[in-house]
């Protein structure tokens, strides 16, 4: 559920920022108001064609690819590892 309110959040934060309106939103995406508040809440998930639509109106975002949204333990090994490839 944690990855569906991540990606409920971000479409929420780039609505804001383009000032639009889940109504507006929606009908750009050719959803439902409703189906937008679905989305942000992380109830229901975009499908993939909802996702290229909506990554269409409020520019693509990657969701999940984020280092920040690894368990602590995957972080550091990510770490560990841009530090050695970065080291001559």
């Amino acid at each position: 559920m944690k990855k569906l309110t991540n990606i409920g959040n971000e479409i929420k934060r780039r609505r804001l920022a383009r000032q639009l309106t889940q109504t507006q939103l929606a009908n750009l995406v050719g959803a439902t108001q409703g189906r937008i508040g679905d989305w942000e809440r992380g109830s229901v998930a975009p499908s993939l064609e909802n996702l290229r639509r909506l990554a269409h109106e409020l520019g693509q975002f990657v969701i999940g690819s984020n280092r920040a949204d690894s368990p602590p333990d995957e972080r550091a090994e990510h770490e560990a590892d841009d530090d050695a490839a970065s080291d001559p």
